[in-house]
């Protein structure tokens, strides 16, 4: 039971029995009554069967929320408004430790973060910290143990918890773990006038999503949304484009979807998809190149593997992209091969693989050479 369900004593006749709390530093409270309004600490002890009693000290919730020490000869009304509830913990000294530039006095060495958040009354919605040397900060959750006695005083502080995601390279904060695409949108200053494609990347994998759909920031992972600008036709004729071969529906239908000028041609034996203008992420030489797949003739029941980049791709500075050196003419051009195969967990699944799924993990593998 927590604190909050604790009732308040109100305007009781003499007689009548008087509510209380009382716990451990686990915060497991029991409920208990007194027929004397005005208790003490012995009394409170006494409740919690706490022997000898002078190895105990009683701690009770103030006004403000805060656990504090009750002195020997301290008294507590218990007809007063307020929670009447303490903690009973067994202690040999009391251990100091500081949490938002306040004291606190504990009577334990290793209070976890939970009873952290009772002693200093830490909102739920706020992140605790513990501040150390030489390295990055700990974030303590309710579960972990702080050694009071480890290295002197202990400086805890508590910050607004907020969720992260990662638009086009730059990181942004929110102040709730659901938001829309939309909102991300907004938040990174894009123009909502305009048409956006977008793929959500998270720990379990990746997916296209719309403008009202909804991102959960809090599942686990980094949370990275790809956007490119769709390209929208206002009523122009439509370029004509080569189909040699066809493709499943779904694959057309996405590709279509996402605006490119794309092709299907056939060379050598070999069968191509052709997407022009495909974008490329922000580190390379060049910012958008012709994407070259190689469509097996039995695929989805064969993989697509690899993919092809005309023109030739380095990265910025010059810097050649390893396993990137071969080279294979399409249409008279020389597309730059990357060498890049599904291992373990991401083999191909003639089940659920498709093109799309294809430019996903090619996605990827341009974002790792300039995200590193």
């Amino acid at each position: 039971m927590s604190i909050e369900e604790s009732p308040p004593n109100k305007n009781l006749a003499d007689g009548d029995a008087y509510s209380l709390k009382v716990g451990d530093p686990e915060l497991n409270f029991e409920e208990h009554e007194s027929t004397d309004p005005v208790v003490t600490i012995d009394q409170i002890l006494s409740l919690a069967s706490a022997a000898p009693k002078d190895e105990y000290d009683a701690y009770q919730y103030r006004d403000d929320g805060t656990l504090a020490r009750m002195d020997a000869d301290e008294t507590v009304d218990l007809r007063k408004p307020g929670i009447e509830s303490f903690i009973v913990v067994r202690t040999d000294r009391a251990y100091r430790l500081i949490v938002n530039g306040e004291r606190y006095d504990w009577g334990s060495r290793y209070p976890s973060g939970r009873l952290i958040r009772a002693i200093a009354n830490i909102a739920p919605d706020h992140v605790l910290y513990l501040e150390r040397k030489r390295e990055a900060d700990l974030e303590l959750s309710d579960g972990d143990k702080v050694d009071l006695e480890a290295s002197g005083t202990e400086k805890i502080y508590s910050e607004q918890r907020t969720w992260k995601l990662t638009i086009r390279g730059e990181v942004f904060s929110f102040d709730t773990p659901c938001i829309s695409a939309r909102e991300a949108l907004e938040a990174a200053g894009f123009n909502l006038t305009k048409g956006w494609d977008m793929i959500l990347k998270t720990a379990s994998g990746k997916r296209s999503v719309d403008i009202d759909d909804k991102i959960n920031l809090g599942e686990p992972g980094i949370e990275k949304l790809r956007v490119k600008p769709r390209i929208i036709n206002n009523g122009e004729k439509p370029i004509e484009t080569r189909r040699e071969f066809p493709i499943l529906d779904a694959d057309e239908i996405y590709l279509d979807r996402l605006g490119w000028k794309w092709e299907t041609v056939v060379e050598g034996g070999k069968r191509w998809v052709l997407i022009h203008g495909y974008a490329l992420p922000t580190g390379y030489n060049v910012s958008s190149v012709t994407m070259a797949i190689d469509v097996p003739g039995n695929y989805p029941a064969s993989q697509i593997d690899m993919f092809y980049c005309f023109p030739r791709v380095t990265l910025a500075s010059g810097m050649a992209v390893a396993q990137t050196e071969a080279t294979q003419s399409i249409q008279g051009e020389p597309f730059q091969r990357w060498s890049r195969h599904r291992q373990g967990e991401s083999e191909w699944d003639p089940a659920s693989d498709r093109i799309e799924t294809h430019l996903m993990v090619i996605e990827e593998c341009l974002s790792r050479e300039v995200e590193a």
